[in-house]
C-alpha cells in the first residue's frame, strides 16, 4: 500500500477526478492500492501530525511513504472545539526585498 500526504499537489486541487491525482496514477502504474490523506491548503504541521495519527492507527503498514510538504507559510493552530486550523502568515514584503 502506498501511503501519501501533502497538500493540493498531493491532493488534487478539485477533488472531482481523484482519479488525476499524481498517488492514484502511481497506484495504478505499480499495481498497489493507494491511501492520500493530503488537503488542499494545509500546513506542514498537519501532513506530519495526520502522518504520524495514521501510522500510529493502521493496522496495515505502508510499504511506500511520499510526502510532499507544504510551504513554510502556512501553519496550523488547535481550535476550541477541539479540531486544527490551517493559516496562512503573510507578511507584506519589505523594503530590503526589492
Amino acid at each position: 500500500m502506498i501511503l501519501t500526504n501533502g497538500d493540493s499537489w498531493t491532493g488534487g486541487p478539485t477533488y472531482q477526478n481523484l482519479e488525476d491525482t499524481w498517488p492514484h496514477q502511481l497506484s495504478k502504474k505499480y499495481n498497489l492500492p493507494v491511501n492520500n490523506l493530503a488537503w488542499g491548503g494545509v500546513s506542514n504541521q498537519r501532513i506530519f501530525r495526520t502522518t504520524i495519527e495514521y501510522l500510529y492507527s493502521c493496522k496495515e503498514n505502508p510499504s511506500h511513504l511520499i510526502i510532499g510538504w507544504s510551504s513554510k507559510e502556512r501553519f496550523e493552530l488547535p481550535s476550541t472545539e477541539g479540531f486544527y486550523m490551517s493559516c496562512l502568515l503573510y507578511t507584506s514584503p519589505s523594503p530590503r526585498d526589492s
